[in-house]
């Protein structure tokens, strides 16, 4: 009898520290979510999470608002994040810049790795070197002959600072000056690009993908190690000539810091699951965009990954962003 007694008091005690953490799973969400997207309406990360939002919404039941605050190459739209309550009602869909922004900024208000909760990968999609339909080019030597030989009007413009590191790099490893024409957001860069005002670009596939196939841009090649599934006929940079490793633009998903780890685990699962439905599949595939759908530990990783890789990269080629 004592030894009953004794059992269905240590079941109370467990279930009862238990409940607030399975709580929090099966509570949420309870009211409207906001998404804030760093970035300009149309660009890549825009697009992303107007394809997810709806059927995200259907799934939870809920209300989801995307809320639009570009500036200062995603750092205001973080911030944002940085000061809001961790209960997932707030979250955060950016860009590589991310990363980046710790090499090209002197300070940033917040801790890159400390003052976020990564929640997944939501998506990759690989730099390109894109060129107005004005040019003459077709190829990334053609590209590079003309920035040579320029003495003003044929630059490539940057969106973001991940980029104008891009570009950085390109610059060296051509062992040619390449002038870099930084804009507030990819989206005015492209509209420039479209209308001759400047004559190259460095963008995303996701976001120059659909002017590609209209005609409004030509992306001539894809930096990355392997070809695009998006644009299997548009060769490398390597095999243009141009050697070394590239990082891949990605869009991930962040909540404030000190999140709940069955929370995040839970708002993690749920975007995976949206982004393996097969129309989503299909959608973000039209956008030149790789769906991935991980885990907040795998995200983590891969955001710890890209800094080291980036900082191998500056170190490499000498590179100063942070001026």
């Amino acid at each position: 009898m004592n030894f009953i007694k004794y059992f269905r008091f240590w079941a109370v005690v467990v279930f009862s520290a238990a409940w607030p953490l399975l709580a929090v799973g099966q509570d949420f969400p309870s009211k409207t979510v906001k998404i804030i997207v760093p970035h300009s309406p149309g660009a890549g990360t825009d697009l992303i999470a107007r394809v997810i939002v709806d059927k995200l919404a259907d799934k939870w039941n809920q209300t989801i608002v995307v809320e639009n605050r570009a500036g200062a190459n995603g750092i205001i739209g973080s911030q944002q994040l940085v000061g809001a309550k961790p209960d997932g009602y707030t979250l955060l869909l950016q860009g590589a810049t991310h990363v980046t922004n710790q090499f090209t900024q002197k300070e940033l208000p917040y801790d890159t790795l400390k003052s976020f909760t990564p929640l997944g990968l939501i998506a990759t999609s690989p730099y390109v070197l894109v060129v107005s339909p004005q040019s003459k080019a077709t190829d990334l030597q053609q590209v590079l002959a003309d920035v040579r030989g320029s003495s003003k009007g044929n630059a490539i413009g940057v969106g973001d600072n991940s980029t104008r590191l891009v570009g950085g790099v390109i610059g060296v490893r051509a062992k040619t000056g390449v002038l870099l024409v930084p804009y507030q957001g990819g989206a005015p860069m492209l509209t420039d690009l479209m209308g001759g005002h400047v004559s190259f670009g460095i963008s995303s596939i996701s976001s120059t993908y659909a002017a590609h196939n209209s005609g409004k841009l030509k992306i001539v090649a894809v930096l990355n190690n392997e070809r695009s599934q998006a644009l299997p006929t548009i060769p490398t940079a390597n095999e243009q000539g141009l050697p070394g490793d590239f990082p891949t633009y990605w869009f991930g998903l962040f909540g404030p810091a000190n999140m709940d780890e069955a929370l995040a685990d839970k708002i993690s699962k749920d975007f995976a699951e949206v982004l393996s439905l097969p129309d989503v599949r299909s959608r973000f595939v039209s956008l030149g965009i790789e769906p991935v759908g991980n885990t907040p530990k795998q995200f983590d990783e891969r955001i710890k990954s890209d800094l080291k890789l980036w900082d191998d990269l500056i170190e490499q080629t000498g590179l100063r962003m942070d001026q």
